[in-house]
């Protein structure tokens, strides 16, 4: 019986319950077994209530297990339904003396604060993922709600600051299950807070708007309002307020006051709907009694955009335009007493307005194209009066009239500042036209007659023209002031004269003081210059008439003269007097000059000689150390260095090479300049000669894949000759020839007799196409290699003939037999 009652218990989980009836169900039960065996009946019937009882016990065992399995398949669904939650938590459940009998982690929280021991994770794992003092937050309150069972909400943030969350801890009392529990719940709130911090950012910005909004609609000096969908007062400021006699703004909206004018309150709503009606501003205007005064004003009511164009809100103000129709009154006052002052002007005036309508026109104009003034009463349009215009024939003739007048037109919405235009009318007539824009609006055109001018005017072009260059071909140096001191002309011969390059100087306007400082240059001592310019500017200015003689620094002699002209203006002329009054003196001077250039020449060609020799013993000993340095390092022994490195090397060795024989080639071309240069002469055999130059240079023709062809006879003389400068010019030409001629090309090499010469041709296909000439300048292609290779040749008493056909250039050296 305690088996199958400790079952019992174990299955239905009701302790006490059970325990109590199943100790009363033992004791009656061991009363009828012991009476059952004194009364076989009441055996069998014993048996089968036990038996009765046993299949009772296993239906209800079955039933009970489908429960548990249903209760287990409940538990499973709410467990999965919380670990879906956003939401995670941690719960300790204590027994009923206190002591913590069991704590868990849900699923959410570990993924949430990255615990690695998942739902087993500890409470103290759980403070390390919080920053210090959100985690001592968090202990305090715990600790407060196991003392006290106070609950708490916490915002916490994490150790590095970058995510917050929301932490709500409360105690439960499971009193069926003689157990306490207390909970945790956590949110992260990162994304929230984020929210919630930019949208009361946004909310301050809003009110901080809205006050300013609010502070700037009640700082308007003139009453404005807002009328919603129903064009009923939504708002107004504080002028309104004033202007309708309540004591607040609140009043009046409640009272919905109009301004009331000399029409009904009606009439503000009515200008309202026709502004929303129309969908732009409208206006109107009334008197109005404003602090005891009558004051002329203007009402505007305008619509505010929105989906639905009848429920347009529209917003309105009052604006006091008195003083501008006084303002308007006195302009139109000025504008009659302008019109008065410009109708007697002979100056063709007419005003459009931005309209292009003619607002006024004098009688000049009238008159000057012939026009009737009841044409020009009605105001008509500046289209129309060009069309009348052209009927009179007095617009000058135009191709395509249209065109003419929509660029007319076009004055009026594209001009910005006052232009100036001449028209050539058929009548011979020439008419200068101004075009300003009026302030106002529209254009203001004015026409004179300047027909008389301008043939004056290209009278006086054509006598200035025929003066200018009468002057200008004098041979004296000519300076012509104007009445303020200015300088008006200056000639050829006196820009010459004192070597003034500006090609503005004409054009400067320069004072006398200015044009007399130009010739300081030619003046080395100060104080003579300073005396001279005084003499200079005191002749000048004073109109006496006076005239000497200057001696400038640089030998001439200078006859000085200034006179008064009958317009105030000065002539001044210096006429050059040393040819008449120094030519001996001056050949003299020549001479002793020549002289001593000579005399410099020759000491210059020694110290020139002197330094090429002294820098090539300085140079050519360093060339030859680097060169040697650098083609022991390259040697193939050594392993140290990379291909790279040893490329690098070869160039030097090959530059320094090149700089060696490029300053040997100076130094040679040098001493034949100075006639130092001495040939070593002997027998030189041709063939010989030819075949070692071919040797040579087979390797840098192979490098561009080129043929070289050698043609020599056996029995050419011998040659008197220095074989080693020879040797030079070949390798040079044949070298040259290489690099000039196409890859995969031929360069040939020949040598023969001619008229007692041996001459020997270098010919190659070059890359020069287009030049087609017999001879070409040797020395303009090759520069400075050039004059030596000549020098040599000329010195053997040779001469040198290069000519290129159609891309064959050929190379011929005349040397002659001795």
């Amino acid at each position: 019986m305690n088996i199958f009652t400790n079952f019992y218990f174990a299955v239905f989980g009701k302790p006490r319950y059970f325990m109590n009836m199943m100790e009363t169900l033992d004791t009656a039960l061991a009363k009828i077994i012991i009476s059952a065996f004194f009364y076989p009946k009441t055996l069998i019937f014993c048996c089968f209530i036990i038996i009765l009882l046993c299949f009772s016990a296993f239906f209800l065992l079955l039933r009970t297990k489908q429960k548990l399995t249903k209760a287990e398949e409940t538990l499973n669904l709410r467990e999965e339904t919380l670990s879906s939650f956003p939401d995670g938590y941690y719960l300790w459940q204590y027994d009923s003396i206190g002591f913590i009998r069991d704590t868990y982690c849900s699923g959410r929280l570990a993924v949430m604060m990255d615990l690695t021991s998942g739902t087993s994770s500890s409470f103290d794992a759980l403070l390390e993922h919080f920053s210090p003092e959100s985690a001592d937050l968090l202990s305090a309150a715990l600790n407060a709600l196991r003392t006290d069972e106070r609950p708490f909400m916490l915002e916490l943030q994490n150790k590095s600051k970058t995510r917050r969350f929301f932490v709500s801890g409360f105690r439960t009392h499971a009193i069926r299950y003689n157990s306490i529990i207390d909970i945790l719940w956590i949110r992260e709130t990162t994304e929230t807070a984020d929210k919630l911090f930019s949208l009361t950012k946004k909310t301050q910005d809003l009110e901080q708007e809205n006050a300013l909004l609010h502070q700037a609609f009640n700082s308007f000096p003139f009453p404005v309002w807002l009328r919603n969908e129903d064009l009923q007062l939504a708002l107004c400021n504080d002028a309104y307020a004033k202007a309708v006699h309540a004591s607040s703004v609140q009043q009046a909206l409640l009272l919905g006051s109009e301004l009331v004018y000399e029409k009904s309150p009606r009439e503000a709503k009515v200008l309202a709907a026709a502004a929303r009606a129309a969908g732009k501003e409208r206006k109107t205007r009334e008197f109005v009694v404003i602090d005891g005064k009558r004051r002329w004003i203007e009402a505007s009511e305008i619509p505010l955009p929105s989906q639905v164009h009848s429920k347009n809100k529209t917003i309105g103000f009052v604006r006091d335009i008195s003083q501008e129709q006084e303002l308007q009154n006195s302009l139109q006052q000025h504008i009659a007493s302008h019109n008065g002052v410009l109708e007697h002007l002979k100056t063709a005036i007419a005003v459009f307005d931005a309209e292009m309508r003619l607002q006024f026109y004098n009688t000049s104009f009238m008159n000057l194209w012939n026009l009737e003034e009841e044409e020009l009463d009605g105001s008509p349009t500046y289209s129309h009066v060009l069309d009348m215009m052209r009927e009179k024939r007095r617009l000058p003739e135009n191709r395509d009239f249209n065109a003419y007048k929509t660029r007319e037109i076009k004055y009026f919405t594209s001009l910005v500042s006052a232009t100036e235009d001449v028209l050539h009318l058929p009548s011979g007539v020439t008419l200068r036209r101004m075009l300003t824009p009026h302030p106002l609006g529209g254009l203001l055109i004015t026409y004179e007659d300047v027909t008389g001018h301008l043939t004056m005017e290209r009278s006086m072009t054509v006598l200035n023209e025929t003066q200018f260059t009468v002057v200008n071909h004098l041979r004296e140096a000519i300076l012509l002031f104007g009445r303020n001191g200015r300088l008006r002309l200056a000639n050829t011969a006196y820009l010459d004269l004192w070597q003034i390059t500006d090609p503005d100087f004409n054009r400067l306007s320069l004072s006398v003081m200015d044009v007399l400082e130009k010739q300081k240059p030619f003046f080395e001592n100060e104080s003579n210059w300073e005396s001279l310019k005084e003499q200079l500017l005191g002749v000048i200015t004073s109109h006496t008439g006076e005239n000497f003689q200057i001696l400038r620094p640089d030998g001439k002699v200078l006859e000085f003269m200034a006179i008064g002209l009958p317009d105030g203006g000065t002539f001044v002329s210096f006429l050059d007097v040393t040819e008449e009054e120094k030519t001996t003196s001056l050949i003299e001077e020549k001479e002793t000059i020549l002289n001593r250039f000579k005399q410099t020449a020759v000491q210059a060609e020694k110290l020139r000689a002197s330094f090429l020799e002294q820098l090539g013993q300085e140079i050519n000993p360093q060339l030859s150390i680097l060169s040697e340095i650098s083609q022991k390092l390259t040697d193939s022994k050594n392993q140290r260095l990379n291909k790279q490195q040893k490329a690098f090397l070869q160039t030097i060795a090959d530059a320094s090479e090149e700089l060696k024989i490029l300053f040997n080639d100076l130094t040679d071309l040098a001493l034949i300049e100075t006639g130092s240069a001495v040939l070593e002469l002997n027998t030189v055999d041709v063939n010989a000669l030819l075949n070692g130059i071919l040797k040579i240079v087979q390797e840098p023709a192979k490098n561009k894949n080129i043929t070289l062809k050698l043609t020599c006879p056996d029995n050419l003389p011998l040659l008197i000759a220095d074989q080693k400068r020879l040797k030079q010019v070949l390798f040079y030409l044949m070298n040259n020839a290489i690099t000039a001629a196409f890859k995969d090309g031929a360069v040939s090499l020949s040598a023969q007799t001619e008229n007692k010469n041996i001459v020997i041709t270098i010919e190659e296909q070059s890359l020069d196409v287009k030049n087609d000439s017999d001879t070409i300048n040797f020395a303009s292609q090759n520069g400075f290699a050039s004059a030596l290779i000549r020098s040599f040749i000329e010195m053997h008493g040779g001469t040198l003939a290069v000519s290129d056909k159609k891309g064959t250039k050929k190379t011929q050296i005349y040397l002659p037999i001795h």
